[in-house]
């Protein structure tokens, strides 16, 4: 899997944000406070939880400048093919979108699911099963509360 682009709206310091990749390794830099890992925790959350979630994580990622609900656009490549995924994070009203060329459109919880049906970097085959759509990596929601992930590595399968 590789990020081509990152879009966030009304996403804590946010208002409308897009980020570009290039191939190999980018960098993100700035000053303090200037939203570097607000940018990076949104396409954790958009890759790892679902749409409709509240609490004190759904509340962190509110603006108290811009008012509408976050929302965080992906656009990558996994198995020749291009994706988007869009989520707008609330909690009755939460939504995802995952999108690919040629490819059925799926909508909330299927699309939630759907990443785990993704074939892992490298593979050819459309079918094979893969975990790590919303809600699968094991230690980040962990993480998300505070809490101590389990011991070991965590890695995004199909990425050495």
């Amino acid at each position: 899997m590789r990020l081509l682009s990152i879009t966030v709206r009304n996403y804590r310091i946010h208002q409308n944000l897009t980020v570009t990749f290039e191939p190999g390794r980018n960098l993100i830099g700035g000053r303090n406070e200037s939203g570097k890992s607000t940018l990076v925790q949104a396409a954790h959350r958009a890759l790892f939880l679902r749409a409709k979630t509240g609490g004190k994580i759904q509340k962190e990622m509110v603006s108290t400048i811009h008012l509408s609900d976050p929302e965080v656009v992906l656009h990558f490549e996994a198995a020749g093919r291009q994706w988007e995924l869009e989520k707008r994070f609330a909690v009755s009203r939460g939504s995802t979108r995952l999108t690919s060329q040629g490819q059925v459109t799926l909508l909330d919880a299927e699309a939630d699911d759907g990443g785990a049906n993704l074939p892992a970097h490298g593979s050819s085959q459309d079918d094979t099963p893969r975990r790590y759509g919303p809600g699968r990596a094991a230690g980040s929601a962990a993480a998300d509360r505070g809490q101590p992930r389990e011991k070991g590595r965590r890695t995004f399968p199909g990425i050495p």
